[in-house]
Order: C-alpha cells, then structure tokens, then sequence
C-alpha cells in the first residue's frame, strides 16, 4: 500500500526490505538475489582489473561466505606484483567455488542477547 509523507511515496506494512543489495525481513538479513545473479553469471576474468572487480563485488557479501579469505587465497595469489597473472585450473576453481556458494542465498539472523 503507498503513501505520501511529505510528498514523498512511502510503502507501509511491509514484510521485508531491500536496501543496498541486502534484504532486510524478520527473518534476517540475506543478500539480494539480483545482485547475487550477476556475480554469479560472470564470465572468467581475463585480466588483474577484471580479477579485482569480481573480488570487490565478492568482497562485498563475504559476511555470506564461510571461509571467504581461504576460498580466495589462489584468486588473490594473483595480484602480487611478482606474479604474472595466468589462469590455471585452480583459479579456476576458486572462481567457480565463490560462485557457487554465494548462490546458496544464506540468511543472517540479528543479534540476540539470550
């Protein structure tokens, strides 16, 4: 249902949220699954900018990712000065692994002092 505060147009009684590619509910806080579809649908990058893209947009929702810092080790072994970006079959697969479980859609519950 809409309405007007202020001349602005306001939605009132509603369930769930959708605030800068996380979704807010009484549930909890889940990422937003457009945002998570276009990580996912992301091509192999080619190049170190492409590489730091794809880290940053995964970066972004590593509090939904168990264990994000071990999944990107080999990812971030390429950004070293000293290392010629080349894309083997365990970058890949790092890649895919990323992908994949954000996919999974985990949920975060608040905070509960009990």
């Amino acid at each position: 249902m809409w309405h007007t505060l202020n001349g602005l147009k306001c939605e009132v009684n509603k369930n769930s949220l959708c605030f800068s590619g996380h979704i807010f509910s009484d549930q909890g806080i889940r990422a937003d699954p457009d945002k998570i579809s276009a990580i996912v649908n992301l091509t192999s990058p080619k190049d170190v900018s492409e590489l730091i893209s794809f880290l940053g947009m995964a970066e972004y929702y590593a509090r939904y990712l168990p264990h994000y810092a071990t999944l990107t080790s080999a990812l971030r072994q390429l950004l070293r000065k000293d290392q010629p970006f080349t894309w083997e079959e365990h970058c890949q697969q790092a890649f895919s692994m990323i992908k994949q479980e954000l996919a999974t859609n985990r949920q975060l519950a608040y905070f509960n002092p009990q």
